[in-house]
């Protein structure tokens, strides 16, 4: 009878063995899985709010840079500014003006191989000689920047996905050139 009862005893206990091993088992498998889940959602996530940002990014720099160049004539005694925006060398380009007793300096935002790019140089400088050394500000599929009317501009910046997002522009103190 203890034979039998060995025997019942180390089958009973191979079972509780296999049993929990399989637990462990399926707890790593699930483990893994809701790893692998979290990470492609995570990148998801993250995908989308770098093409979003870039969008934002680069309407609130050209907001800056036109407002803070539209306010510099009533800032600094004897200098002027002057926004306008102009096609040079088959691109439209926002050419933000100042003058000063130094001279004349533009700053150039403009679209160009997939990308926001800013250029500041004197005015001396032609655009075409330039246009390859700007600072690339965000990586976008495209922007388009328009006059509506004197004073106001619009500037639309087309994301990476698809998408778009618009600015008006309102010229506050400076000049708009002619």
């Amino acid at each position: 009878m203890s034979q039998k009862r060995q025997v019942e005893t180390g089958s009973q206990h191979n079972i509780t063995g296999i049993f929990i091993f399989f637990l462990i088992g399926l707890f790593a498998v699930l483990a893994v899985t809701l790893t692998v889940i979290g990470v492609r959602a995570y990148n998801r996530v993250s995908a989308a709010s770098v093409n979003n940002s870039n969008g934002q990014i680069a309407l609130s720099y050209i907001l800056n840079k036109v407002h803070s160049n539209d306010t510099l004539s009533s800032t600094e005694e004897g200098a002027e500014s002057f926004v306008s925006i102009k096609n040079l060398d088959g691109l439209d380009v926002l050419c933000l003006g100042e003058s000063s007793e130094w001279g004349t300096y533009m700053t150039y935002i403009y679209y160009d191989d997939g990308a926001l790019r800013e250029c500041y140089t004197s005015e001396e400088e032609d655009f075409a000689s330039i246009r390859d050394s700007g600072s690339e500000i965000c990586k976008l599929d495209s922007i388009t920047m328009t006059e509506e009317k004197p004073g106001l501009f619009l500037i639309t910046a087309v994301q990476p996905d698809g998408r778009s997002q618009s600015l008006y522009i309102a010229l506050r103190g400076g000049e708009v050139a002619k």
